[in-house]
């Protein structure tokens, strides 16, 4: 990393970071090429830093087909922006807090943990959880995505 000051490793501050972050961009590739789609997700990281990121779908299309087939994809999203203003053009900055990471997506099948999934997407989004029916949850497609690596970023 270039700018190695500004990577984060400290768990709380990562998740902090992630709690503070709404949209996540997926990008992928398919046979039409590359593409790029922002998600609202949810997350649960575990006490080594294992991450796994969680969104909800249409049941088909372009984004399903690809995440279906399992292949790495690429993560990030960013919050927390600021413009820093300065009197010269070239000392100008921009806080920021980050993450980009690769991993591999699975489709979820099994209803309790599509349930699971898209309360921790509610949780991360709305700060509860909700009930949801297997009626609601069959009309939906579920992904967990098991990130790989994963790079931190901040300029605050």
């Amino acid at each position: 990393m270039r700018r190695a000051e500004r990577q984060v490793t400290d768990l709380t501050t990562i998740r902090s970071i992630i709690d503070n972050c709404k949209v996540m961009r997926l990008a992928m590739q398919d046979e039409k090429g590359l593409y790029i789609v922002p998600v609202n997700f949810g997350y649960h990281m575990t006490e080594d830093g294992t991450l796994r990121l969680y969104l909800h779908s249409a049941g088909e299309g372009r984004k399903v087909k690809v995440l279906s087939g399992e292949q790495e994809i690429a993560v990030e999203m960013d919050c927390s922006h600021q413009l820093v203003k300065a009197d010269q053009p070239c000392n100008f900055s921009y806080f920021y807090q980050s993450l980009t990471g690769t991993g591999v997506p699975e489709k979820l099948e099994n209803p309790e943990e599509k349930k699971k999934a898209l309360n921790k997407i509610m949780l991360h989004q709305e700060g509860k959880e909700f009930e949801f029916s297997d009626a609601m949850v069959s009309g939906v497609a579920v992904f967990e995505i098991t990130v790989k690596e994963y790079s931190v970023k901040q300029h605050v």
